[in-house]
């Protein structure tokens, strides 16, 4: 299952040198070789509970075709269900962070940032972000 990660180290220039790892605390960037929405939203959520907050990440992935719940959010408001059922092999996930509903599938790459809210900075973030994917 880890086979479908990519670990990069956090140094600068650390994206041109990738392979692939069992997640530690020395690495700071992960890219998702795997497209199942399951494993990349739990995943996720692993970083989230098992990371240190003070080791900055930033996890990147694209799903295959799904509709993502945040955990507040009410699917039946949400979600057109007649229009789901017509489009099999489009999942329906909830996910355990906050956040709105969502859909994802191969053309949009979804980040996911963890670092303590003291250190968040929207542009900062943006140029991690950015510097990440070229």
């Amino acid at each position: 299952m880890l086979q479908a990660l990519r670990h990069i180290s956090s140094r600068p220039r650390g994206l041109q040198s990738c392979q692939y790892t069992t997640p530690s605390a020395q690495n700071s960037i992960y890219i998702s070789n795997s497209t199942n929405p399951y494993f990349n939203l739990t995943f996720e959520d692993w970083l989230f509970r098992h990371k240190a907050a003070e080791e900055p990440l930033l996890l990147i992935y694209r799903d295959d075709p799904c509709i993502v719940v945040g955990r507040n959010q009410n699917p039946w408001k949400e979600i057109n269900f007649r229009a789901l059922r017509e489009r099999p092999g489009v999942l329906f996930i909830r996910r355990r962070s906050g956040g709105g509903t969502v859909y994802h599938d191969l053309g949009n790459t979804n980040f996911s940032i963890h670092l303590p809210r003291t250190e968040f900075d929207r542009r900062v973030t943006a140029q991690i972000v950015l510097r990440a994917v070229r």
